[in-house]
């Protein structure tokens, strides 16, 4: 189904806060038994969020407008030539790059009344913050580029531990949307005080294995 590895890759979170509003998360993913690490640097400039991952084997730069709001999603193998370059503007989502060595292109309206996310560490952001119960989206697929339409919706507020440390978190669902729900379902929990993202749980269609991301220790707060 969807590939999760650019979207989640969580276990392990260390944030310094250091001049101005500049933080650094460090997350590894685990899926099957091999685990991802990806350090994170997130820069709020004035009304932009900045923030670049590196991974062994990738990297992933986004631009957005704060509150969030996804402008741009830059993909980059080290390993091979895949590379991809997602942008909005004026609701038009243009989708430019390689995959496994077939180049692609795509185009997409994104209407007023639903938004892009790419990913679930800081894209969910909106809804944390406000008192809505759930927003729709639009996620693309980097394999294909075709696009898919979903639904992240509050679940209730829990107490989990993850590691040594006990949370208040709220739950979300993420799913596709319409009867195509049944194929494809997240569980996501995030801190209530700092908006992080606490654990992840999902599979990548029937028959995959599950990805399951976790969060050490508590964020500072992403406003």
């Amino acid at each position: 189904m969807i590939s999760i590895g650019a979207i989640a890759a969580l276990l392990c979170v260390a944030i310094t806060t250091h001049l101005g509003a500049i933080q650094t998360l460090t997350y590894t993913r685990e899926k099957g038994g091999v685990e991802i690490s990806t350090t994170y640097t997130i820069n709020k400039e004035n009304d932009h969020y900045l923030i670049e991952g590196v991974a062994k084997d990738q990297t992933t730069k986004i631009e957005s407008l704060v509150p969030y709001s996804l402008l741009s999603f830059v993909f980059t193998s080290k390993k091979n030539q895949d590379q991809y370059t997602l942008t909005l503007k004026d609701g038009v989502l243009t989708a430019e790059g390689q995959m496994k060595g077939v180049k692609l292109h795509a185009v997409y309206t994104i209407p007023k009344n639903s938004r892009w996310i790419q990913e679930f560490e800081f894209g969910l952001l909106p809804l944390l913050i406000s008192k809505s119960k759930s927003i729709d989206f639009q996620i693309l697929n980097p394999k294909d580029f075709k696009i898919h339409k979903m639904s992240a919706k509050k679940q209730g507020i829990e107490t989990m531990k993850v590691g040594e440390t006990s949370y208040q978190a709220q739950a979300v669902q993420i799913s596709l949307q319409g009867f195509k729900s049944m194929f494809w379902k997240a569980q996501l929990w995030y801190d209530v005080d700092t908006h992080a993202l606490l654990m992840y749980k999902a599979n990548e269609g029937p028959h995959t294995p599950t990805t399951t991301t976790s969060l050490a220790s508590k964020a500072a707060p992403i406003e």
